[in-house]
């Protein structure tokens, strides 16, 4: 059992992500409040984050090409 910080609610270990970074091993936050920090701040940076992973496509066309084939040979998987 361990105590998150942010909602003050004694959750299992189950309910924190991992971390190696940790003692324990676990995350200091819950999930759910991990995730609703992460919406908070996407919501506030979406064009931001947009723009990184535009340009980290633009600089990495060879690995967005595999990971399209990729995506591609497991959707043909999955229609047949």
């Amino acid at each position: 059992m361990k105590t998150c910080p942010k909602c003050k609610v004694t959750k299992p270990l189950n309910e924190f992500s991992m971390s190696r970074d940790r003692v324990d091993g676990r995350a200091a936050q819950c999930k759910t409040c991990a995730n609703a920090a992460y919406r908070q701040w996407y919501a506030r940076n979406a064009a931001k984050r947009r723009e990184q992973i535009e340009a980290w496509k633009r600089e990495h066309p060879e690995n967005v090409r595999a990971h399209s084939a990729r995506y591609r040979q497991a959707a043909t998987r999955r229609d047949a």
